[in-house]
């Protein structure tokens, strides 16, 4: 029944994910004493779920740090979370372009409010399958940084008829996995917050984490609240 059920839900939309990618794209050549330039693969990404494959919904603009030291500004990007792929639209109304992730170090996309700079990791101790790198996003640089991976998944799907055919639908959403980084290399990694939570992450200083972010009244509920801890964590130490 499952066979059948995916047989006729890729007669209607397609396999899922399904990714054409065909010419290479660049805005120019990459030649000594000439600008920095983006280059990849034009990318079409079709999912028939319910959710959002991207961090943001909009094309924001934002500028790309690339592996050599360029820099390459003014660009509309994307970041798809589901593949943990940057996009570039080269001009508006053109087909939007995978950047080549080995040409990547970092990016920044600037919001109504904020400039977010995500960084490429190639590795995490404890962490597999990385293969070409994953995106995280940086929240905080001290004594112990914080990262964070702004994923999107899969979570179930659901049987759905369109006339006589029946198919399975995905439902994805966003989930956040947090990386604390020590100045020494050690990695902490989490994804629920909470008080009591991250005290646990101190093997051995668990009461004294509490008894800090008790007396400064922090409530670990969400990011903001989670970047002030590791401050006074920082100025503890």
């Amino acid at each position: 029944m499952r066979l059948n059920l995916l047989f006729s839900f890729i007669i209607l939309f397609g396999a899922i994910p399904i990714v054409a990618q065909t010419d290479t794209v660049n805005n120019g050549p990459q030649t000594l004493g000439t600008q920095a330039r983006l280059s990849g693969s034009v990318f079409t990404f079709f999912m028939q779920a319910r959710g959002s494959q991207y961090f943001k919904e909009e094309w924001m603009e934002g500028s790309v740090v690339l592996s050599s030291g360029e820099k390459v500004t003014g660009e509309l990007l994307r970041y798809n979370a589901y593949l943990d792929e940057l996009l570039w639209m080269p001009a508006f109304g053109s087909n939007p372009v995978m950047v080549d992730k080995g040409l990547v170090d970092h990016f920044f996309i600037n919001t109504m409010h904020d400039t977010l700079l995500f960084r490429k990791t190639d590795y995490l101790p404890g962490i597999r399958d990385i293969g070409k790198g994953i995106f995280l996003q940086e929240l905080y640089t001290g004594e112990y940084s914080l990262f964070a991976h702004r994923k999107v998944v899969q979570k179930r799907e659901s049987v759905e008829s369109i006339g006589n055919s029946t198919f399975a639908r995905p439902y994805i959403q966003p989930e956040t996995d947090y990386y604390m980084i020590s100045n020494r290399g050690d990695v902490l990694a989490f994804s629920r917050l909470g008080n009591r939570r991250f005290s646990r992450l101190f093997e051995g200083r668990e009461r004294d984490v509490r008894r800090i972010l008790r007396e400064e009244g922090i409530r670990i509920s969400d990011e903001r609240g989670l970047i002030q801890a590791i401050q006074l964590i920082d100025r503890a130490k």
